[in-house]
């Protein structure tokens, strides 16, 4: 499914027409089909994202999921595994401590596998959300 097709798909599930959204975003008229055939400029992507608030990733076809926005609950339960993984990180070294070619890794090379951890608990918690149904999620909130 290409941008424009996304974009139509969106205006019909809010029940607007493609021209009604060109209309409130004040995007020049006809602009929005002609992406059958051109590539749409980001700020134009953007601000269709933030009307519907999905990403533009999805409007892409990067992605089938139209948000991925993490709720409070999922910050939080991040924050505590990332917490734990830090604690595990810096107070759990001694002669038998995480090493990459038999020397132990500095403090710097620590915290850079920590952000690359996050990144793949956030990436992770959204795709989750893609597969696990609404009614079996525990309090999202």
């Amino acid at each position: 499914m290409n941008t424009l097709e996304r974009v139509k798909k969106l205006c019909k599930e809010r029940g607007i027409t493609v021209a009604k959204l060109e209309e409130e975003l004040e995007i020049p008229k006809n602009t929005i089909y002609q992406w059958k055939r051109i590539s749409p400029s980001l700020d134009k992507l953007k601000s269709i994202a933030d009307y519907f608030n999905v990403s533009i990733d999805y409007l892409l076809g990067r992605t089938d999921i139209k948000n991925n926005d993490l709720t409070e609950k999922d910050e939080r339960d991040i924050a505590k595994r990332m917490e734990k993984m830090r604690k595990d990180l810096f107070e759990g070294t001694g002669e038998d401590g995480l090493a990459f070619s038999g020397e132990p890794m500095s403090d710097e090379a620590k915290e850079s596998l920590l952000e690359a951890l996050e990144f793949i608990e956030r990436q992770t918690t959204k795709i989750n959300k893609k597969y696990i149904p609404y009614n079996k999620r525990k309090n999202q909130d």
